[in-house]
């Protein structure tokens, strides 16, 4: 009988933390000082609104930073004068609007959720300081798609768009009133739609507002399909026209989604219209069209490529930065106390939704 010996092995998260602790770092300190933050958005998911999507640009950051960390460039020596030349006006940045803001806005800070505008700069800086400012420009589309997570630009996008959309989606439901000569009354508001065919006491009035606008599902596909289209290869000219044509067809299903609830609140009931229909269809015809744009990337000169290429990680040990190198660490560690602390001052998340 002979004995055989078993190789030991560390216990996976650590032998994970020591390979790969840079990158660990960066999801600690960017990411961590903003944790209550990012869980209040769970709130936003799906909501009838562009808040609905900006919880995906998180996860599309995500995903695009693993997918550009990888590749065959061996890693390059750190310049820690350029990190640095990044590092010092990021940092001012988060600082200033977790700071210096809310004395200016009081609750309207929070109402703002300025505290996730703070969340990209400062995790552009962490990034800086453990990754270098090579595999930052190598990763910039998660960076950029960072910001997107603070949802105040999505609702000042949709209230600005509602302004076009709301009279061409309720010119349009007016269009089909009268094609189908469904029972409304005649209103000088064309946004009003008031029944005819019950008993007076029980005719209800449907309104097309911002919410029915067609704005949340053009702006959702600009986010979700802003994530696409970078995982895409291509020109530059083939994405911005791609992503464009999806935005007009999320629009344009959001057309037939209030042609169907007029037609479906006298045809079976102003329930089923509301809190059914309206919902359900819409989640399936943005599903719809962003699987139609999947399918149409060809013909824009696109080919889609979700899969990370490369054997070489931007976290991946290099050299140069030496003494001074540890030390941006070490003043990030202890800043990233400060920023946590900043965030975690003001009066608390209750007021999640933007004005």
């Amino acid at each position: 009988m002979t004995a055989s010996t078993v190789p030991s092995t560390r216990a996976w998260p650590l032998a994970f933390v020591q390979r790969h602790w840079r990158l660990v770092a960066v999801a600690l300190l960017g990411l961590g000082p903003f944790l209550p933050s990012i869980l209040a958005m769970r709130d936003f998911l799906l909501a009838d609104n562009a808040l609905g999507f900006t919880p995906f640009a998180l996860v599309g950051a995500a995903y695009l930073f693993w997918v550009r960390a990888h590749s065959d460039e061996t890693p390059k020596t750190r310049d820690i004068l350029v990190d640095s030349f990044f590092i010092g006006p990021l940092v001012f940045i988060a600082c200033f609007i977790l700071f210096v803001v809310p004395a200016s806005q009081s609750w309207y800070y929070w109402l703002n959720r300025m505290d996730l505008a703070a969340l990209a700069p400062w995790a552009m800086a962490v990034g800086f300081a453990f990754l270098g400012y090579q595999q930052m420009l190598r990763t910039w589309p998660a960076w950029v798609l960072l910001f997107f997570a603070w949802p105040y630009p999505a609702v000042w996008l949709q209230r600005e768009l509602s302004e076009v959309f709301v009279p061409v989606t309720a010119a349009t439901g007016r269009f089909i009133v009268d094609f189908a000569r469904l029972p409304y009354a005649p209103s000088d508001d064309p946004q009003v739609f008031t029944t005819t065919h019950l008993p007076e006491a029980d005719n209800f009035t449907l309104v097309v507002g911002q919410l029915c606008s067609g704005t949340s599902a053009t702006i959702g596909f600009l986010v979700v399909g802003g994530v696409l289209v970078l995982l895409t290869r291509g020109s530059a000219g083939g994405r911005v026209r791609w992503l464009l044509v999806g935005a007009l067809i999320a629009f344009g299903t959001n057309l037939v989604r209030v042609s169907a609830l007029l037609i479906a609140a006298t045809e079976v009931s102003q329930d089923f219209a509301v809190n059914t229909l309206h919902p359900i269809l819409g989640l399936v015809l943005f599903a719809g069209t962003v699987l139609l744009m999947l399918a149409l990337l060809r013909p824009f000169g696109l080919r889609f490529d979700p899969v990370p290429h490369g054997r070489r990680l931007a976290w991946e040990p290099s050299t140069g930065g030496g003494t001074a190198l540890r030390v941006v660490w070490v003043l990030v560690l202890a800043a990233a106390f400060g920023v946590g602390g900043g965030r975690g001052a003001g009066p608390g998340l209750q007021l999640h939704r933007c004005g």
